[in-house]
């Protein structure tokens, strides 16, 4: 299997949590797409436990977090 960018690995990551659903492009048309938007908006109870995955993989404070370690770094040289 080839290495996945870094986009590939972001969305499989979600979509393991429960947040996303991933499509492979080659496999992306609109019906795919139609058919597949439909089936979310049709499941509430999907989209509640897609929500609640995805706030749970959340970081708020993320760029905080990466501004303190490169300044921790910088002071370090």
């Amino acid at each position: 299997m080839p290495p996945r960018d870094t986009s590939t690995r972001n969305a499989a990551w979600m979509a393991d949590a429960g947040a996303a659903v991933v499509v492979e492009d080659a496999d992306l048309d609109p019906q795919r797409l139609s058919a597949l938007a439909a089936d979310l908006l049709g499941d509430d109870a999907r989209l509640e436990q897609m929500s609640a995955a995805s706030a749970a993989l959340a970081r708020p404070d993320a760029a905080d977090r990466i501004a303190k370690e490169i300044l921790a770094a910088a002071e370090a040289r």
